[in-house]
């Protein structure tokens, strides 16, 4: 048997490979005439968060408190994001893993130059599923040559950001697949990336209320169907769920702004999924109800909801915050109780 690539391909993907290795390169390039050195003051943190879990385990970062800073009382770092810390000890363990043995220190320093790279890859298919191949080699060269990009990737930038873009990308991509294809599992992996974003960076907002303004503007240009239905149900449901567990955020991000805009959107398209069905069987027609009026009276109905879901979680929070200290078991309670 023969394998028969066209010229096309070879020159494309010999091109892409060319611009991930440029993006590391530039990215790793300051390290090799200078030492390698963590920049900046809250990259030291996030190292610092990894070396502990290394030593003690991921699920002993919940409770972890540094004697150190605050005297007497400490510091509760398990406050902060924790999607860094987490990745980048994968990160160490992978190669260590493979024989390659280099310090938890080296690791650091070299993982934002790495995701930087990653992104640029996931930047190619981004590009591809909106237009066409050439789209997204265009995107992938942009964002590998882009200052403020490079900048909060270079090598010694341990913060948020390097994980964050990379996250932001991958839920784009696998929201636009899920949709075009009527794939669940797709949008289940950009579920797992909305949550894996609000675990690491605090501009998870910015994302987590894209989508339903996306999902906004299709239904206003009549491009609604029902797999816009469960790819969003799926996507923001798995991503909100996992971004409440950590303590950063707690149980009570779901009364917040953002992620009540992102639920209710959920209600918006299952008024818009109930009005298609009913349609289709002449519900309305053999009734001689308006359609406007149903949406109207649906709408009303529904921000009566949200208004006593939300009157409800406020008084909880209160009472419950005066009685618990702690904020894990705050979060579990409060989680049972909505």
């Amino acid at each position: 048997p023969s394998l028969t690539l066209p010229k096309e391909s070879i020159v494309l993907y010999l091109a892409l490979m060319l611009i991930v290795i440029g993006a590391f390169w530039i990215r790793i390039f300051p390290i090799f005439f200078n030492y390698p050195v963590l920049k900046a003051f809250d990259p030291w943190i996030q190292y610092s968060a990894t070396e502990y879990i290394l030593e003690h385990g991921f699920a002993a970062y919940f409770t972890y408190v540094d004697p150190m800073r605050w005297y007497p009382w400490g510091y509760k770092v398990y406050k902060l994001y924790c999607g860094l810390p987490f990745s980048a000890t994968i990160f160490y363990l992978t190669f260590q893993l493979f024989g390659i043995h280099i310090s938890v220190y080296e690791s650091c320093v070299i993982f934002p130059a790495f995701m930087g790279a990653a992104a640029t890859f996931l930047m190619y298919f981004l590009g591809k599923i909106i237009h066409n191949k050439k789209t997204g080699l265009l995107a992938a060269l942009f964002l590998a040559i882009v200052p403020a990009y490079v900048q909060r990737t270079v090598a010694g930038f341990f913060d948020n950001e390097t994980i964050g873009i990379f996250l932001i990308i991958l839920i784009l991509y696998c929201f636009i697949r899920s949709i075009k294809e009527d794939s669940s599992f797709m949008a289940f992996i950009a579920g797992l990336g909305v949550g894996g974003l609000m675990c690491s960076w605090g501009a998870w907002a910015y994302i987590v209320d894209l989508l339903p303004l996306a999902a906004l503007v299709m239904v206003l240009m009549k491009k609604y169907s029902t797999r816009l239905l469960v790819s969003y149900t799926i996507t923001i449901g798995v991503g909100i769920f996992i971004g409440s567990r950590i303590p950063t955020n707690g149980a009570l991000v779901i009364t917040s702004f953002e992620v009540v805009v992102a639920t209710g959107m959920i209600g918006v398209l299952f008024l818009f999924e109930a009005y298609n069905r009913l349609k289709k069987q002449a519900f309305l027609k053999e009734r001689n109800i308006p359609w406007k009026k149903l949406i109207f009276s649906s709408m009303i109905l529904l921000l009566f909801g949200i208004i006593i879901v939300l009157t409800v979680l406020a008084f909880f929070q209160i009472t419950i915050e005066d009685i618990i200290y702690l904020h894990r078991g705050e979060s579990i309670i409060i989680t049972c109780i909505f």
